[in-house]
């Protein structure tokens, strides 16, 4: 019955009888089971034992047996049951494809067949129980022969699976991108895929069974493919050449396994991460250079100072911090466009990099906007001035940008470890300091940091902190210098200056404070509060019931260019309801040679709200008559460096008696500024110049009548 179930469990698929089904179901199978037991305890019972019948053999002897008894029915249904089952399992043995088990099945069954046939010989007294033994050799040898041919049918079968397996499990390695091998403890390949051969421009069989020494190179310096002494996966990052003489990086994973023989095999699947190590790599130049100019950027700088600081600490070594700012950048950038910046900033960028034949381990870096920095190694001031001298050699030339011929100077400030700062960060703020100084004195230079330049700095610092609070305290008060009528000497006008009365320094002079003021982005908060003051100051006076005079009040550049200015001014005459004829805006030569268009632009525009323009400190710039033609201004002021002692000087004397005559045919009054004697008050009076202003005639005060 088993047999028969076991035939069914493989042919069931073929089958789709119901009553076939049914009838080599488990069910029927448990049951026919059943039943055999069941003839078997009656049998061997008390009850089945005497059912037993005394048989007479042919030889005399006497035996017992179930036949004639009344149990031999459960016997003789069992035999029925058996040749049904065997002949039932026969015609099951027809649907087997496997030819060789087919007939390993059928000569099982006929054996069996035979062998129950020749047994129940034995139920007949005549037989005397001679089958019985021939019963026991057939059945035994075709047992054993089919179940030795039945295993060997299974070990080919399993065989032929576990190729199967193999060639699957081939395939999928070698059809895997990733590059995978193993490797013995002899150092030998037991096993590579097709991509970690192709790497090599090789096949896995001429690896397998080789020594990994084949794919080394004389250039490769590390061994990949070593087993050494690993007892933990690991997944390095390493690198190796292919046959192209290429470097390849490889994240691999290395797995150490006991094989069954316990031998010890590494792993290895390795992923080709060459691709994403050059984004790395450019992702990490991007991070640290700037993409104009190529130099390494502030974040570079800043980790280079900081390892020169240490590697100088630790030898006792020297070197010096270059900050360098370009002169007049903003200026060309703005009016040249800032593509021409752009390309400015390059060429500076390669004549840093090239100022020096000598000194090739300087290090260039570019921080931001026009700002550049140099580390120069082993250099103490000697040096560092020698170095600088010939960074401004280099800048001496002008640089050409389609064919036009620029001119860009540096200002260069120094800083020596460890005489100026023994960390990094106060090598860089001396000698952003230092450079400070030499934008100071006029730029296109250097200065090495000296100690009291940070006094100078801090006074600096805390005049910029005063001056964010001191309109809020009232700390600003304007006066007046009287503009005097010389022919008639009647007060036509003053001049609107700036005094600061600070609490914490004390009276600040405007030459050191404006500057600060500009720097820091203030002037024009501090530049509205004059005008309001001033045009109120000259709205109360002419209440008072004097004779009008004008009010001059200075503008500065940054406050001249800014977009809402114009607003601003008429906000401001009509928030004090002032004529606008009686306001004078002074700016200076620089302001009106700077961006010519714009200020021509914003000079109209406040003309045609009724105020008048003057020029400031005529003489001091540009000095060109050729522009007083075309920028649209009322008042030209002559500087006081060509009043002084003109009586005495025939060349200033010559050229103001050009201006005079000049601005006379351009309808243009003309002030005269420092009159300090009576001598040069005289001798302007004989040259026509109408008005004048200075300490000769008073000094400013807070009431220009008293």
């Amino acid at each position: 019955m088993y047999i028969c179930y076991l035939l069914f469990t493989e042919l069931s698929p073929n089958f789709n009888k119901s009553w076939l089904r049914f009838i080599v179901s488990r069910y029927t199978v448990i049951l026919l089971s059943a039943w055999g037991l069941v003839v078997f305890l009656i049998g061997m019972s008390p009850y089945g034992v005497n059912k037993l019948v005394m048989m007479n053999g042919i030889d005399g002897s006497n035996f017992l047996f179930p036949i004639g008894g009344k149990g031999s029915g459960f016997y003789f249904s069992m035999l029925i049951i058996m040749f049904i089952c065997l002949f039932f399992c026969f015609l099951l043995s027809a649907k087997i494809e496997d030819k060789q088990m087919k007939s390993y099945t059928r000569q099982f069954l006929v054996a069996t067949t035979l062998g129950y046939t020749i047994g129940f010989l034995n139920v007949f007294p005549q037989s005397k129980l001679l089958g019985s033994s021939l019963a026991v050799i057939v059945f035994a040898t075709s047992i054993f022969i089919t179940i030795i041919r039945i295993h060997q049918k299974k070990i080919k079968s399993m065989n032929d699976e576990i190729k199967k397996h193999q060639e699957f499990l081939r395939t999928t390695i070698d059809m895997n991108p990733s590059l995978i091998y193993a490797i013995n403890e002899k150092k030998e390949f037991t096993l590579v895929n097709k991509a970690f051969a192709q790497l090599y421009k090789k096949v896995p069989k001429e690896l397998e069974g080789h020594s990994v020494e084949i794919l080394y190179d004389e250039k490769e310096e590390q061994k990949l493919y070593e087993i050494n002494e690993m007892n933990e996966q690991c997944v390095p990052e390493e690198i190796t050449l292919n046959k192209n003489g290429n470097k390849i990086w490889l994240q691999s994973v290395k797995i150490p396994i006991e094989a069954y023989n316990d031998e010890k095999i590494i792993l290895g699947v390795s992923t080709d991460i060459t691709e994403r190590k050059k984004q790395e790599e450019e992702m990490k130049y991007l991070a640290f250079h700037d993409t104009l100019t190529g130099l390494p950027n502030r974040r570079k700088f800043n980790i280079d100072l900081i390892e020169f600081t240490e590697n100088a600490k630790t030898h006792n070594k020297h070197f010096a911090v270059f900050f360098l700012d370009l002169d007049r950048f903003k200026y060309i950038n703005d009016t040249m466009s800032h593509a021409t910046g752009d390309t400015l900033l390059s060429l500076v960028a390669y004549q840093l990099e090239t100022c020096s034949e000598e000194n090739e381990d300087f290090l260039v870096y570019r921080i931001g906007g026009d700002e550049f920095t140099i580390i120069l190694p082993n250099s103490r001031a000697i040096e560092a001035e020698l170095f600088a001298l010939k960074i401004l050699k280099k800048f001496k030339e002008p640089l050409t940008i389609k064919g036009n011929p620029l001119f860009i100077t540096p200002s260069i400030g120094i800083s020596i470890f460890p005489e100026d700062g023994e960390n990094a960060e106060t090598l860089m703020k001396n000698a952003d300091t230092a450079m400070y100084f030499v934008k100071e004195k006029g730029k296109n230079g250097y200065k090495l940091f000296q100690s009291d330049m940070k006094e100078t700095f801090y006074r600096k610092m805390m005049i910029e902190k005063g001056l964010r609070k001191a309109i809020d305290a009232e700390e600003f008060t304007l006066v007046y210098q009287p503009q005097l009528d010389l022919k008639n000497n009647v007060v036509i006008g003053a001049e609107a200056l700036l005094r600061w009365n600070s609490e914490e320094f004390g009276m600040v002079p405007p030459s050191e404070f404006i500057p600060v003021a500009e720097e820091v982005g203030l002037i024009n908060q501090i530049g509205e509060w004059v005008l309001l003051t001033a045009c109120k100051q000259c709205k109360e006076w002419n209440i008072e019931g004097r004779d009008p005079i004008k009010i001059a009040v200075n503008i500065s550049m940054k406050q001249f260019l800014e977009g809402d200015f114009v607003y601003k001014v008429s906000r401001i005459l009509d928030e004090t309801q002032l004529n606008p004829t009686y306001l004078e805006l002074e700016i200076t030569e620089k302001i009106a040679m700077t961006n010519h268009e714009k200020v021509i632009e914003i000079i109209e525009s406040l003309k045609s709200l009724g105020v008048r323009i003057a020029i400031d400190d005529f003489g001091t710039g540009y000095s060109s008559l050729n522009y007083l033609g075309k920028i649209p201004i009322d008042v030209l002021k002559i500087d006081r460096s060509l009043v002084k002692n003109i009586s005495l000087n025939n060349k200033n004397a010559t050229i103001v008696q050009s201006i005079i005559s000049v601005t006379k045919k351009l309808q243009i009054d003309v002030i005269a500024v420092g009159i300090e004697t009576k001598e040069e008050l005289q001798y302007l009076k004989n040259m026509d110049c109408y008005t004048g202003q200075g300490y000769f005639i008073s000094k400013p005060k807070e009431h220009p009548f008293s």
